[in-house]
C-alpha cells in the first residue's frame, strides 16, 4: 500500500486548489524490526510490530491526532500543531514502555519518533509537502526511544516544550541546503504531559531524591530544582566532558518518583560500579543508580569517570 502522502519529484507542480495548512507531522518507527523477525520468525515478528504500532495508534486516535498511514514498521500521523504532536509522541513512548513492562509487548520493542510543525498540503486523505519529508528525515536520525524534533518546532510551542528540549546535533539533512538543529524531547519523568483525551498514568514526583555528580573538577546536583541533566562531550551538556571517547550526548540523569536513572544514549556505553564493587554495563538503555559509585564513560580503563552520590533531597545520603 503506498503512503498517503505525496512523494512526487521536486519541481513538479501540484494543483493550486490543494489546501495548505500548518500541522504537526509525526513518524514513528519500530527499531530493528529485521532483528525481531530474525529472532521471532515471520509470524512472531509481525505480531510484535503490529502490537507496537497498535499502542501508538491508540494514543493518536484517543488524542488530537489522525493516523494517515501505517506501512511495515512505520506509522505516519498528523496533529493540529507541533505541540500536540510532541504530546502525542511522548505519550506513545510512555505507552510502549508501560506495555513492555507489563508483558503486552515483546521486551525488545523500541520506537523512535520524529516530528515537526510546518505547512502541509491536504488533498482529501493525502498529506504532502516538505514538512512531511522533513519529519521523515528527522525520525531517521533518532535513536531507539528518542523523540526528536527541530528547534523551530520547539520555538513555535511558545515555551511549553522548552523545559524538555535539548539540542543534540546541528545537521544538514538530505535534500536540504540549510542547517537544522535536532532537538531531543525528554519524555521520561520530567513532567506529566497529557494529550487531549489521553490520561497519563506516569505522573512522577521529584521531591524525594537527588544525586550529586562530579567529573574532572565539575560538580552538579540533580534534584527537585533540576530533575534531569545531560552528560557528554558537547559544551551544551550540564556536565561537559572533553574526551573523544565520550559521545556528544553520552547519557542523561533523570529523577523519578522512587529512583535516580542513568539513561545511556552513547555509542560506547557506560560502565557503572557501585560501592560494593559490582560492575554493570549499560548501552542505549537505562539503569537505576543507588548509593554511591562511579560511572566510566566507555570501555577503556582510563576513560573519564563520573562519581555519583544518591541522597534524599533534604540532604541525607541514601548510601
Amino acid at each position: 500500500m503506498p503512503h498517503a502522502f505525496d512523494d512526487q519529484p521536486p519541481g513538479r507542480r501540484r494543483d493550486d486548489s490543494s489546501n495548505r495548512v500548518s500541522r504537526g507531522v509525526l513518524f514513528a518507527d519500530v527499531c530493528d524490526s529485521t532483528g525481531l523477525f530474525r529472532r521471532l520468525g515471520d509470524a512472531g515478528g509481525r505480531r510484535a510490530v503490529v502490537a507496537a504500532l497498535g499502542v501508538a495508534r491508540e494514543v493518536v486516535v484517543a488524542g488530537s491526532g489522525r493516523v494517515i498511514d501505517e506501512v511495515g514498521d512505520e506509522i505516519f500521523c498528523v496533529f493540529p500543531d507541533g505541540t500536540a504532536a510532541a504530546r502525542g509522541a511522548m505519550e506513545i513512548q510512555r505507552g510502549i514502555k508501560s506495555a513492555r513492562r507489563s508483558g503486552d509487548l515483546h521486551e525488545r520493542i523500541r520506537l523512535r519518533i520524529g516530528l515537526v510543525e510546518g505547512l502541509v498540503g491536504l488533498d482529501g486523505e493525502r498529506v504532502f509537502g516538505d514538512t512531511v519529508h522533513l519529519a521523515q528525515r528527522v525520525v531517521s536520525s533518532a535513536k531507539p526511544e528518542q523523540v526528536l524534533t527541530t528547534s523551530e518546532t520547539v520555538d513555535a510551542a511558545a515555551g511549553e516544550l522548552q523545559p524538555l528540549a535539548h539540542v543534540v546535533a546541528r545537521v544538514r539533512l538530505r535534500g536540504r541546503t540549510d542547517w537544522v538543529d535536532l532537538v531531543e524531547l525528554h519524555w521520561g519523568g520530567e513532567m506529566t504531559v497529557i494529550a487531549p483525551g489521553v490520561i497519563s498514568t506516569t505522573h512522577l514526583r521529584h521531591d524525594s531524591l537527588a544525586v550529586d555528580l562530579s567529573c574532572e573538577g565539575q560538580r552538579i546536583a540533580v534534584g527537585p530544582e533540576r530533575p534531569r541533566a545531560s552528560i557528554g562531550r558537547d559544551s551544551a551538556c550540564e556536565l561537559s566532558v572533553r574526551d573523544d571517547r565520550v559521545s556528544r550526548l553520552h547519557a542523561r540523569v533523570e529523577i523519578g518518583a522512587d529512583a535516580v536513572r542513568w539513561v545511556d544514549v552513547s555509542r560506547n556505553g557506560s560502565f557503572i560500579r557501585n560501592a560494593r564493587g559490582d560492575l554493570v554495563r549499560v548501552r542505549r538503555d537505562e539503569v537505576p543508580l543507588e548509593g554511591e559509585g562511579s560511572i566510566r564513560l566507555g570501555p577503556d580503563e582510563d576513560a573519564p569517570r563520573v562519581d555519583f552520590v544518591v541522597r534524599r533531597a533534604s540532604g541525607s545520603s541514601t548510601g
